[in-house]
């Protein structure tokens, strides 16, 4: 227990509110994909899994959460000097014949589904802060969260999002067809994070959710 005196010169009564740091808390995201292939939708649901080792147990405590890593460094390396120096010339080389070119195979037809405009609303969110550099979310009832290390599993929002289908297939290395989807992320920042991918409703198994990497191949829902 930490132990503050504060004095103050004031003409009247007032509230004060101190606010520290402590090392023991600390969340990580997790993610859960439901795709629709039907409706061509994905439900993608934002998951906190919180524990706390500061030696003191929460009760009732109101929790906001933040994508922000304060422990973080804000600095980078310096760069390191380059010494440039000209090259020796060289004689010229004949060059190569031009090798016949190639027919190109004809790219294989990719199988689209026709999305749908219905969305449900989400049923829990709490209220949402996106910055440049973190997303806040602040949970609308008090949670309990004992010391020790003791994971507890929140839901901090979900997003009903159309998709685009593709069939995929390398037939040089498998002769099995795979279903793959993309989806543009809401607003926000989205950690990297593993995300559990379910396929009208049977888990299909465990992915990883990057935004570079969805946006360029998107995340694969099994045979």
């Amino acid at each position: 227990m930490a132990r503050v005196s504060v004095t103050l010169a004031s003409e009247r009564d007032a509230e004060l509110h101190l606010s520290y740091q402590v090392r023991g808390p600390s969340w990580s995201p997790s993610y859960r994909a439901h795709l629709d292939s039907s409706r061509a939708q994905v439900r993608l649901e934002r998951l906190a899994l919180v524990a706390q080792a500061s030696g003191e147990d929460w009760q009732s405590v109101p929790l906001v959460l933040s994508t922000g890593q304060p422990s973080r460094s804000s600095s980078s390396s310096l760069p390191r000097p380059w010494r440039l120096d000209l090259a020796p010339a060289v004689p010229p080389t004949p060059a190569p014949a031009a090798p016949a070119m190639a027919r190109l195979a004809a790219a294989p037809k990719v199988a689209m589904f026709e999305a749908s405009s219905e969305a449900s609303a989400p049923s829990f969110e709490p209220t949402v802060l996106d910055s440049a550099y973190a997303t806040r979310f602040q949970l609308p009832q008090r949670v309990d969260l004992p010391s020790g290390g003791a994971r507890l599993t929140l839901t901090l929002e979900q997003h009903l999002l159309e998709a685009q289908l593709l069939t995929r297939v390398v037939p040089a290395q498998e002769e099995a067809a795979y279903l793959v989807a993309q989806w543009p992320l809401p607003a926000g920042i989205w950690p990297s994070a593993n995300v559990a991918l379910y396929r009208d409703g049977a888990l299909v198994g465990q992915g990883q959710l990057d935004s570079e990497q969805l946006a360029r191949q998107g995340l694969s829902f099994g045979r």
